[in-house]
């Protein structure tokens, strides 16, 4: 079996700093995340089958509200993304250097994407009514923030029932507050005393080395005594 390189040059490595890469949480509202909890719930509040529609449509609205509340709190207009290849986070990088990264809310965008629904549905061989899963788009809010101690978060959320939200926040932060330099792809190198193992780059900076999708690592050089193995929330 082949050697990592951190095991290969584990004599000349003084010390690894090791993070979350990325960290994706998932939420909706568990009673109606699914389409026969939905159907229950309609017909438990009285709400006809076919007036879903209807009913999903006032909700929408009372998110967009709360989006534009919310940014009109904090001075934000809502950029809205027409294009797909358009990346959000460049845009909020450009944000930030005029803003600066103190913490609070940063940027909302907005775009139109592909979301999980419901279609209202009579069975005919049945006679029962209810909602069954479908799939459309709809507007989505992508809301920034500036956390102290996660660093730049986002909260994706949908405008249209069951509302998945999306939560994410990025491991590599953590490396910027202690003053180390990123680089945004992964990158296999070792920092040695003096000299960065990574194909004869200059040793400008420190870099991330990501085994896996979840996981990244940084090594640094540093005196011998000083070798540290472990999480960084621990500094």
């Amino acid at each position: 079996m082949s050697q990592s390189l951190m095991d290969r040059y584990d004599d000349r490595i003084s010390g690894v700093l090791s993070c979350d890469d990325r960290m994706v949480i998932t939420g909706t509202l568990p009673g109606v995340c699914y389409a026969d909890g939905m159907t229950r719930y309609l017909y438990a509040n009285g709400i006809r089958i076919f007036d879903y529609p209807q009913f999903a449509m006032e909700l929408r609205d009372r998110v967009r509200d709360g989006a534009a509340s919310l940014a009109a709190e904090a001075g934000i207009t809502i950029e809205h993304i027409t294009k797909s290849h358009i990346r959000k986070e460049a845009i909020v990088a450009r944000v930030l250097e005029q803003r600066g990264e103190h913490p609070g809310p940063v940027h909302i965008l907005s775009a139109m994407e592909a979301c999980d629904s419901y279609r209202p549905w009579h069975d005919k061989g049945t006679g029962k009514t209810f909602v069954r899963p479908d799939s459309g788009k709809c507007l989505h809010y992508y809301f920034y923030f500036l956390d102290a101690a996660f660093g730049l978060i986002c909260l994706r959320v949908p405008t249209w029932a069951p509302f998945r939200l999306q939560f994410y926040c990025n491991g590599r932060w953590c490396t910027r507050r202690m003053g180390f330099e990123m680089t945004p792809v992964p990158v296999r190198h070792a920092m040695t005393r003096g000299q960065r193992m990574d194909f004869g780059r200059p040793a400008a900076s420190i870099r991330f080395r990501t085994a896996t999708p979840m996981a990244a690592s940084v090594c640094w050089a540093a005196k011998p005594r000083a070798r540290i193995r472990g999480p960084t929330s621990a500094l």
